[in-house]
């Protein structure tokens, strides 16, 4: 599975946009910080594991740090504006069925060539039982030129504390060629997977191989007329 990497990523305020995300099978909210130590969370509630397919959506809604500069505390900083629409949120899916890894990255925030005020390893993941759990591992807060406002202007802020909240959207997907999830594979599905050929559009790439082809049309075409029970 191929999530768009994000700022900051494992203490993720993560919801979600879309039209139908608010019927999604499970939701699960979470509220993280982290001084530099480790971190990780465990969804209170499973999905199901049984799906050929699973959609995951998040988006961030709130991010805040504190830091120091010159060694001063300087209060809480909001830095979900320094964050570029493009990974404020994203749409993933993931082949069923459970346990399935979600996202596994290392990241490193401000991108170079900034010093980065942040580094680790991530892993995000659905466990055999449907639990959700996210990680975040070898966390390294660091210094990084941040605009304070006036007086100061641009100054060199070390990290000290990093806090994000929100909720993890995840829809399992009963029948894996039900790419709009309308529980119906249709004629619908397979203009999706048309106009997605040759690409590695996740929507599409039904059996997760990176790319959308002849065998992803083929399970398509397979499953061509099934409903959901």
């Amino acid at each position: 599975m191929r999530f768009t990497p994000l700022f900051w990523p494992a203490l993720l305020a993560i919801g979600c946009i879309a039209s139908d995300s608010q019927g999604a099978d499970a939701t699960w909210p979470f509220d993280l910080e982290t001084t530099g130590q480790d971190v990780v969370w465990t969804s209170t509630t499973p999905i199901d594991t049984t799906a050929g397919r699973y959609r995951f959506e998040y988006l961030i809604t709130m991010a805040e740090a504190d830091g120091t500069v010159g060694g001063f505390p300087i209060g809480t900083i909001d830095i979900l504006e320094m964050l570029p629409p493009e990974q404020v949120s994203d749409v993933g899916y993931a082949q069923g069925p459970a346990p399935v890894v979600v996202w596994n990255s290392s990241i490193v925030a401000p991108e170079p060539p900034d010093s980065p005020a942040v580094t680790a390893d991530v892993q995000i993941f659905v466990d055999a039982a449907g639990f959700a759990h996210m990680s975040m591992t070898n966390v390294v807060l660091g210094t990084t030129a941040i605009d304070v406002g006036p007086p100061f202007g641009l100054v060199s802020v070390t990290a000290t504390r990093i806090q994000m909240s929100g909720s993890i959207f995840a829809d399992a997907i009963e029948i894996t060629s039900d790419l709009n999830d309308d529980c119906v594979v249709d004629t619908a599905d397979l203009g999706l997977l048309i106009a997605q050929f040759g690409s590695d559009a996740e929507q599409s790439d039904i059996n997760d191989d990176d790319i959308v082809d002849t065998a992803d049309l083929g399970l398509l075409i397979s499953e061509f007329g099934s409903v959901c029970e």
